[in-house]
């Protein structure tokens, strides 16, 4: 059950640095912030990324899949957060499905079937989706290194959630 008040006039959503932040309850029943790509920024980066292989198809297969690897692996290291695996997922399948399309109108007749298709991309190593970042447990009080503000020495601070202190002193 969501806590009064989070739920008003936009249901407790909103789009913020290309994540929708929500709230939803938890396994253990209480309320949670959580974090998936936002639909906006999903549907353009897919749009964006077959502007870019419609143009781009005629270039060497080698140097093309290289790009392909790149921009998956970058996708994931900004967008790769516990609990967004979903929308990792349907880019990457968006995206090969484009990339597909587009492999196979490079002459007159079909280049690649799926098969073939899955063995082009291991063979270029483009990476699946993968979470990057580390799930900590928000409830434990560990122990985190933050930078001061002046970015002199660093200071030990706890905090409930490692790593963004709630209380600190600099000194």
């Amino acid at each position: 059950m969501l806590p009064e008040g989070r739920t008003g006039g936009h249901n407790g959503r909103f789009d913020f640095l290309g994540f929708e932040f929500r709230w939803e309850a938890c396994r253990k029943g209480f309320a949670i912030v959580k974090r998936r790509t936002s639909r906006k920024k999903l549907r353009g980066a897919v749009e964006r990324f077959t502007e870019w292989i419609r143009e781009q198809r005629d270039q060497q297969l080698g140097e093309l899949m290289k790009t392909v690897a790149r921009k998956q692996q970058g996708h994931g290291n900004y967008y790769g957060l516990v609990g967004n695996s979903k929308s990792l997922s349907d880019y990457r399948t968006l995206t090969l499905r484009e990339l597909f399309k587009w492999l196979n109108r490079r002459s007159q007749r079909r280049s690649y079937t799926w098969r073939r298709f899955t063995k082009l991309l291991r063979r270029f190593a483009v990476p699946l989706p993968r979470i990057v970042e580390r799930a900590t447990n928000p409830w434990t009080a560990e122990q985190a290194w933050v930078g001061t503000p002046t970015g002199g020495e660093s200071v030990s601070v706890w905090g409930p959630l490692s790593g963004l202190p709630c209380v600190s002193e600099w000194g």
